[in-house]
């Protein structure tokens, strides 16, 4: 097949120009210290968030230092998530009454939207740059942040968030020897632990109305993705139940295409547009990384084919938006997942085209170019990452590498 070749409908392109640095320049330009964003803070609530504020320019700063091996960049990452610690204790700081961003919908603990998602990326900033003591200080903050009550289960709002958030943080400390290892183990321990005493007292999930959705933002994949997340991190034995629920969401896996897709929820009558969806949060985008993983640690050849299947059907179903969290930008991440498990490159030049389209519609699909995963800042991560892409991550999500 040559470079430029149709193969089954889907046209490749092994020449894709992503290079769209003109993103790329132009987020460095509006988060550099000199700049209105820096000097005069954002504007738009929720301000210190990973989601959508200083953290996650933080976060998406200190990515595409890493990348570019470029320590400027990461000194100025370290100020953003310097001023994000600061400013957490004003008005607006996490939540937003005009987006529905309130203690009662995304609560107290998420690292995505609370506190604890400020003191994570500094902790990532600080591995990166050797200050061991800015570290610990970090990880403690974390972990004293996310022992807020929380009744939520899943992966963005509930205690499966700070799971998430608990193996992005191992990952880069769990070959040392600093004390606060020990505290972030028992976190992540009693965190999963607490996660499945819940999920051992659920029903089928068919069946299960309280844990309705499926997806892995909301629902059963990210239950099930983080709990193996963890487990692969920690080197903690995996729950009785865990491939008992991967065969029962298995179940839910219904053809389209020359792939397979799931509904939102398992409960809903296919009668609105939305029933199916392709992005990372509620679908087909988030169960790649589901089904690679349980490919991963549990070896079954179905578990492949799944991922292979929701891959196509995250391909065949681009989404009319660009950003991470619905959009194209994740779906093309989803694919660089896929590709860096196989090694099969043609996923890669499927992932190439999608990371063109989403930063080239970014410009015109996002409200908020500041936002991580709504936004320009969280699309030029994947530009960067096109670069390396045997060492990208789907940001604060995926596996990082350390």
């Amino acid at each position: 097949m040559t470079d430029d070749q149709e193969e089954g409908g889907i046209f490749l392109s092994g020449h894709t120009n992503i290079a769209k640095n003109d993103l790329i320049q132009d987020v460095l330009r509006w988060t550099d210290s000199s700049e209105s964003w820096f000097t005069s803070g954002l504007i738009t609530a929720p301000t210190c968030s990973v989601n959508y504020g200083t953290a996650g320019i933080a976060y998406a700063l200190y990515r595409i230092a890493t990348i570019k091996n470029d320590s400027r960049l990461l000194s100025l990452a370290d100020l953003w998530s310097m001023r994000a610690k600061s400013n957490m204790g004003y008005e607006g700081a996490f939540y937003s009454t005009k987006l529905d961003l309130t203690p009662k919908t995304v609560g107290h603990i998420s690292p995505y939207h609370t506190a604890s998602g400020v003191f994570a990326v500094r902790a990532l900033i600080s591995k990166a740059m050797g200050d061991i003591t800015s570290l610990q200080e970090s990880v403690n903050g974390f972990i004293s942040a996310s022992n807020a009550p929380c009744e939520k289960l899943d992966l963005t709002l509930g205690k499966s968030s700070t799971l998430i958030a608990s193996s992005l943080l191992l990952d880069t400390i769990k070959d040392s020897n600093l004390h606060v290892r020990s505290s972030l183990m028992q976190l992540g321990n009693q965190t999963m632990n607490d996660i499945w005493d819940q999920i051992n007292c659920l029903q089928h999930i068919s069946k299960e109305e309280k844990v309705s959705f499926l997806g892995i933002a909301h629902g059963w994949a990210g239950l099930l993705y983080t709990t193996m997340r963890w487990c692969q991190t920690s080197g903690q034995r995996m729950p009785d139940q865990m491939e008992d629920r991967l065969r029962q969401l298995a179940e839910f896996a219904e053809p389209t295409g020359r792939g397979v897709h799931w509904l939102r929820k398992h409960n809903i009558k296919r009668n609105r547009s939305d029933d199916y969806m392709s992005g990372w949060c509620n679908g087909s985008t988030g169960f790649v990384y589901l089904w690679t993983r349980a490919h991963k640690m549990l070896g079954d050849d179905a578990y492949l084919e799944l991922a292979e299947k929701a891959a196509w059907n995250t391909l065949e179903e681009p989404s009319t938006i660009s950003n991470l969290c619905c959009g194209i930008a994740g779906q093309a991440y989803a694919l660089l997942n896929l590709y860096k498990y196989t090694n099969q490159t043609v996923w890669l030049h499927r992932a190439e085209e999608m990371a063109n389209r989403a930063a080239i519609g970014i410009r015109s699909t996002s409200f908020s170019k500041a936002s991580l995963y709504k936004g320009e800042v969280g699309v030029a991560v994947l530009v960067a990452d096109m670069s390396n892409p045997d060492l990208s991550s789907m940001p604060f999500f995926e596996q990082e590498g350390w």
